[in-house]
């Protein structure tokens, strides 16, 4: 039996520019749900063969051969270990099994006076040392998570991927601390010197399927936990131990960003960010009303089916790295609530002006209200 509560105002707000939920591992042709705005949060290094089209979709290396790209968060969007953070990120590296190289990484480094955007192309996938020299680190006082699509394990390719998985066409994915001469193991043979570098958690991993692959990372100020998720199913966790020896010791603020090359082979090598720590910060409130008893319904109270409740719903736009911009306003409800025709208002609060209007039934469906809402920063 439906319930006859009625709903008078219900409005819920995710922002746009903040998050984009519900994504599920799309087809290239359509990329994930991404901020498309890049201003002010990441920037191309000179020197890089990367770019941002106008939807946001950054191409890390283009399908060239012998390309290193570079992307990295501006002083702006500086991450900080002393807080709790969560973002997200899609990776994709085109449709071909075969002949594709090399790789691309996400790195944090400490915050010096003088970073590394990147290092070399080929098998150094932009942030490892060079592969014939023995004293070669990569990016200083960094961890990296590594997507590499080749497998290096004979001399003419170096053997920077030794003691790995082949299965996948030798495609894995794992972390690496690039900056560490002691990660790297050194040998001479065949004339050349001949290194490679110690993969942690490697997982064999088809990255070149055509699919945009999904990478969550957490960190948790008050358990010391970091840790990254591979398309919502495999968690790999890092030792706080070592992310603050070779990392946060140095400083606890932290850039964060992709390097990427090519060599002999080559990959369009793509990344959308879908969330990204601080962008837009809000205050948001929820308040529910029983207007038949004209008084506040609390964690608890009872309500009965002949009652009309009124749901009130606010965000406050606080400030944060980026404009509020586009707001998408989301609410969830139980389908089986009657909505009383009329009754959906908004109001924005734009530069201390109040401006309310009233919202069509149509666009609650099944309990779901979805609509943009146009305006600048400021309350709703």
């Amino acid at each position: 039996m439906k319930r006859a509560v009625k709903w008078l105002a219900c409005l819920g707000f995710v922002l746009g520019s903040v998050t984009a939920s519900g994504i599920k591992v799309q087809a290239a042709a359509e990329p994930p749900a991404h901020i498309k705005k890049m201003d002010g949060i990441f920037e191309i290094k000179e020197g890089s063969t990367s770019s941002v089209d106008e939807n946001g979709i950054v191409t890390i290396t283009p399908n060239t051969s012998n390309s290193i790209g570079s992307i990295w968060s501006t002083n702006n969007n500086l991450l900080d270990f002393t807080k709790s953070f969560h973002l997200s990120t899609y990776l994709y590296f085109g449709e071909n099994v075969a002949n594709v190289g090399d790789g691309m990484a996400l790195v944090f480094q400490a915050v010096t006076d003088s970073p590394t955007w990147f290092t070399s192309n080929a098998s150094s996938i932009g942030y490892l040392g060079e592969q014939r020299n023995e004293n070669s680190v990569g990016i200083l006082n960094s961890l990296a998570i590594e997507f590499d699509l080749f497998s290096n394990i004979t001399d003419n390719d170096g053997w920077f991927d030794q003691n790995l998985p082949t299965t996948n066409k030798g495609q894995h994915i794992a972390y690496t601390w690039p900056g560490d001469l002691t990660e790297y193991t050194s040998w001479w043979a065949w004339f050349n010197t001949q290194r490679a570098i110690a993969h942690h958690d490697p997982l064999s991993y088809l990255l070149t399927d055509d699919k945009w692959i999904r990478l969550d990372v957490d960190w948790d100020v008050e358990s010391k936990q970091f840790q990254y998720v591979i398309d919502n199913s495999t968690v790999v966790n890092v030792p706080y131990e070592e992310l603050y020896n070779r990392v946060l010791a140095t400083n606890t603020q932290v850039y964060w960003g992709f390097t990427g090359s090519t060599g002999t082979y080559a990959a369009p090598q793509k990344v959308v960010f879908q969330e990204v720590p601080n962008l837009v910060e809000v205050d948001p409130k929820i308040e529910v009303y029983n207007e038949s008893r004209t008084q506040e319904v609390l964690d608890g109270d009872e309500v009965h089916t002949n009652e009309t409740l009124r749901f009130d719903y606010s965000v406050e736009y606080l400030g944060g790295k980026q404009n509020w911009e586009k707001v998408k306003a989301i609410f969830t409800g139980d389908p089986n609530f009657v909505l009383e025709p009329g009754s959906i208002t908004a109001t924005a609060f734009i530069g201390g002006q109040a401006q309310s209007y009233s919202l069509d039934d149509s666009i609650l469906v099944d309990g779901i209200l979805n609509f943009p809402v146009e305006g600048t920063t400021g309350r709703l």
